[in-house]
């Protein structure tokens, strides 16, 4: 259990645990103790805002929705053969940023919405790995999102599909075919994370699972295990080699 809470230490008092006068946020927790005064806290909040305006100074902006960057984001929401074509995919959202960063996808764009506020630390984060960064006005980026409530940011990224060789040594694996219903893909994909699977195998007939539909229903899980796109035949044959029923 960690405990926190606040504590104003008077004038008077002896007491070393704080300095006169400085009110302190403490956290106890497996014997720790950690002390962080509001000095501290208001330091990081001005290197934040420092952070907010030198990547503001390195974003772009575009207002045209006939820019080519806003219409090939368009067209990799919506076909998927230009999708597979280009071997990218187009998200949503800081947690998927997030997830897509950790994982080690490179992130070529970011558009965020011009009104919208984001941590600078996770901007600063894709910029440094070699996303180009862009603001937008609110109607734009509404064009480019697919949900009733746009969360602000978009981002287009490699596919994280692999060919069946990236599961060489894996042993635990789900074999999908003909499943179609892109919320069903998601949940599947996030409960075959949950367990720790080795991997999925997608065959004909499967939804695609880089579509901006199915990406959101997977949470982030579509970056932490290895999907793959291969034929049944060809599926069937590479299980029987490596003796995996």
């Amino acid at each position: 259990m960690v405990l926190s809470f606040f504590a104003i230490q008077p004038k008077h008092s002896q007491n070393n645990f704080t300095n006169p006068n400085k009110i302190t946020a403490c956290t106890i927790g497996a014997g720790l103790i950690r002390e962080t005064s509001i000095g501290m806290q208001a330091r990081r909040l001005r290197l934040c805002r420092e952070k907010t305006a030198e990547i503001g100074r390195c974003m772009r902006r575009i207002e045209s929705k006939d820019n080519p960057l806003i219409r090939r984001l368009s067209r990799l929401a919506g076909e998927r053969k230009f999708r597979r074509t280009q071997g990218e995919m187009v998200c949503e959202g800081e947690k998927m940023l997030r997830e897509a960063l950790t994982s080690g996808v490179p992130v070529r764009e970011v558009v965020v919405g011009e009104t919208r506020q984001f941590d600078p630390e996770l901007l600063a984060r894709a910029e440094a790995q070699g996303a180009r960064l862009t603001e937008v006005p609110e109607s734009l980026l509404a064009r480019l999102s697919n949900v009733e409530t746009p969360q602000g940011l978009v981002f287009v990224c490699d596919q994280p599909v692999f060919t069946l060789e990236r599961l060489s040594q894996a042993r635990r694996l789900l074999v999908l075919d003909g499943l179609q219903d892109p919320g069903n893909l998601g949940t599947i994909l996030r409960t075959a994370d949950a367990f720790a699977l080795d991997g999925i195998v997608l065959c004909e007939g499967c939804v695609d699972p880089v579509s901006p539909k199915v990406v959101r229903a997977t949470m982030g899980a579509i970056f932490r295990i290895p999907i793959v796109m291969a034929k049944l035949e060809e599926t069937a044959q590479w299980l029987a080699q490596r003796d995996i029923p």
